[in-house]
């Protein structure tokens, strides 16, 4: 199974609110699993205005060039029905930070969770992150991954 993924603009109100409708349950599981950290619209409010950055999965049926992916990605959050997931990043001061990852649970099983990683090492290397750093509380799959442990968070040399 191919997926696409995409950038979700926060100067886009309209494709923000139609996104949001579509990982709103995601946020909602993490923020239950993660009590006091973050709610939907924290979120909303970080993407809105810039400091966080959404990107979305969807099953690829027809993969565009990327010149159209914005495009094509504003027509797939209108069609629900191939949305697998997404992932929300933060510009730290030496890092790209991998802030929430969520992937629908029948995706759970197959290539969406390396696939989407390689994406977000791609996003790291463009913006020349000298590090992806994440929190977790997934230790063994983080250091199979190729992280180091630090105090809170895993971080992944990037060599840039």
């Amino acid at each position: 199974m191919k997926f696409i993924f995409g950038i979700i603009p926060g100067y886009d109100v309209y494709a923000l609110d139609k996104a949001m409708a579509l990982v709103r349950p995601g946020l909602e599981e993490i923020a239950a699993l993660t009590p006091a950290e973050s709610n939907a619209f924290q979120i909303y409010l970080s993407l809105r205005s810039g400091a966080r950055t959404l990107v979305m999965s969807f099953v690829d049926t027809d993969t565009p060039p990327d010149k159209q992916q914005f495009g094509v990605m504003q027509k797939l959050i209108l069609s629900p029905q191939d949305y697998s997931g997404f992932y929300i990043t933060e510009l730290a001061e030496h890092a790209l930070h991998l802030y929430q990852v969520y992937v629908k649970p029948e995706y759970r099983t197959g290539e969406l969770i390396t696939l989407g990683f390689m994406d977000v090492l791609a996003k790291a290397k463009n913006v020349k992150a000298p590090y992806l750093t994440t929190c977790t509380k997934e230790k063994e799959i983080m250091q199979r991954m190729g992280f180091a442990e630090s105090y809170t968070k895993y971080q992944l040399k990037l060599g840039v």
